[in-house]
């Protein structure tokens, strides 16, 4: 048997017999193997296929197979003659402890290939979606089988997933649309940041309005459209863009409500005392005592600017640390003083029943007032002057007589009003006034109202938030946005005054509305000035 040939199972005596038309006929096999092209790197062996070099390998020369693992068949033999002399001349103890290093020969091994992969072709899902579309408008299977190189039964089958082709294309077609973005507004995004930057450089304050009105300015002097329209999501795509968050001017703390827990629950107690103390008159409640929910008041007075809200404005924050919650935010107060208190809110509710009107406070004497600006107040605000626009002791009995005198003269027989320890409430002539209605005054824990009172509970503080939202509204018509932002001339004293009789009236219309009367019960239960003589709503406080 020749060395250089593999034997066959005819070089073994192995003999192939054939009967043709009854006759056996004897056929030794040819040799049909093919020459060896691998050989050992190691020894003298040569071999058919990388197989049974692998075993060769790790069969009579040990580890050395893991770190020439060669491929032979893509590098000539005379190119690795030196790396082979030099593994010959390495001693066969040396082999065996793998003591051969890899980078003698630093070939990298082939890359798997999986059988048909030179001739398979990927089809997205909006090509199908084009050829299913053909399909359906006529034209040959055949024709298009030949133009794209598809079988006709692939062509078939996409025939039959017409549905969820369709649906991944539409997908896709979506996603594409999501990865590019529209450029119509590039220009004025760019425009509208440098506008912001300065304003946030002088310390201006801006909110969503302030931003919406710069846009429409610049979109219309950019477009020469005087009436060019700019909707509210171009603002919201630009806020996301430049990751511009809401920040509060530092505030002083304020001492823990825990301190206040011994002196809440002596004022309870005297509180439930004073509403069980004659339960023998004809009209007393078991469980509500002297006084039931629609008896009982609470009033007390907020400040109030013409400026609503100017401790909060967009920022834009450093990319380093974005969620920084100690980052400084420096807002600039308007020199005409817009932001401090321009009136005083007189709030006064109850629980459950028809309110009284809100009392608003101006400064000044009241005496020069034209005919024209008193009807042009809201009808449901009852308007005051003082000449500091406070509640001293003139205005407040003057405000017994004239705005709560209507709802409990003729309703109720008896109630009582829940005051603050302010100076003007606690005078004799302010509790002679409520007496002549047949009322009588409970004052709270001084330096705890947010706590007891009910209007200083969270009530005032809806009524300003709906104050604002008016404000907002009103600031949606173009020519008040520019006057508010861009006008260098101010607001007269008859132009704020009727702007917030306006705002304050809608904002208590909204508040007093049926939509907030349980808002209303829950403010006098959680504070403990709708308490029951009996106790049964005890758990509620």
């Amino acid at each position: 048997m020749c060395a250089n040939r593999q034997p066959t199972l005819g070089s073994f005596g192995f003999i192939k017999r054939v009967r043709h038309r009854g006759v056996w006929n004897e056929i030794i096999l040819p040799d049909i193997s093919e020459q060896p092209k691998l050989e050992c790197p190691h020894c003298d062996n040569k071999f058919k296929n990388q197989q049974g070099l692998t075993v060769h390998l790790k069969c009579k020369h040990g580890n050395i197979s893991e770190s020439t693992n060669v491929e032979i068949n893509n590098v000539p033999l005379t190119s690795s003659i030196a790396e082979i002399e030099h593994v010959s001349n390495v001693d066969s103890e040396e082999l065996q402890l793998g003591v051969f290093e890899a980078q003698d020969i630093s070939i990298e091994p082939p890359a798997k290939r999986s059988r048909g992969q030179d001739s398979r072709r990927q089809y997205n899902s909006v090509f199908k979606a084009k050829i299913v579309s053909n399909l359906e408008a006529g034209v040959s299977p055949k024709v298009l089988a030949q133009k794209h190189a598809i079988s006709k039964s692939m062509l078939s089958m996409w025939r039959l997933n017409k549905g969820k082709i369709m649906l991944a294309a539409s997908n896709d077609h979506k996603k594409l649309l999501k990865i590019r973005p529209s450029t119509k507004y590039a220009e004025l995004y760019r425009d509208l940041r440098k506008v912001f930057l300065e304003a946030r450089s002088k310390g201006h304050r801006v909110d969503f309005n302030w931003i919406w009105s710069k846009a429409r300015i610049l979109y219309r002097q950019k477009t020469n459209d005087p009436n060019a329209i700019v909707r509210k999501h171009v603002i919201v795509n630009f806020i996301k863009r430049n990751d511009l968050r809401l920040r509060s001017r530092q505030r002083n703390r304020k001492l823990s409500k825990e301190n206040f827990r011994l002196p809440m629950q002596q004022w309870h107690a005297t509180t439930r005392e004073r509403l069980i103390r004659t339960g023998c008159a004809d009209s007393y409640n078991s469980k509500w005592g002297r006084y039931a929910p629609e008896q009982r008041f609470n009033v007390d007075q907020s400040p109030c600017p013409f400026v609503i809200n100017t401790k909060k404005t967009y920022e834009m924050l450093e990319k380093k640390n974005p969620n920084n919650r100690e980052h400084k935010v420096w807002i600039s107060q308007p020199g005409s003083g817009l932001d401090k208190r321009q009136c005083t809110l007189q709030i006064c509710f109850r629980p459950t029943g028809k309110q009284p009107r809100v009392a608003i406070i101006f400064n000044g004497k009241g005496k020069r007032i034209s005919e024209d600006e008193k009807n042009a107040w809201h009808p449901d605000v009852d308007v005051y002057f003082q000449e500091n626009a406070w509640a001293d002791t003139a205005f407040s009995v003057e405000w017994v007589k004239r705005t709560l005198s209507p709802i409990v003269q003729h309703s109720i027989d008896r109630f009582v009003l829940f005051c603050d320890n302010l100076s003007a409430q606690i005078s004799d002539e302010f509790k002679k006034s409520v007496s002549d209605l047949n009322g009588v005054c409970w004052y709270g824990l001084p330096n705890a109202t947010d706590i007891w009172q009910p209007v200083d509970a969270g009530y005032a503080e809806l009524l300003k938030v709906f104050l604002n939202q008016k404000h907002h509204e009103w600031l949606d018509c173009d020519g008040n946005a520019t006057k508010w932002y861009e006008s260098t001339q101010s607001f007269s004293r008859k132009e704020r005054r009727i702007l917030l009789t306006h705002w304050v009236g809608e904002a208590y219309k909204k508040l007093i509305s049926s939509q907030y009367d349980s808002f209303r019960l829950r403010i006098w239960q959680k504070t403990g000035c709708l308490m029951t003589a009996d106790g049964t709503e005890d758990h509620l406080v």
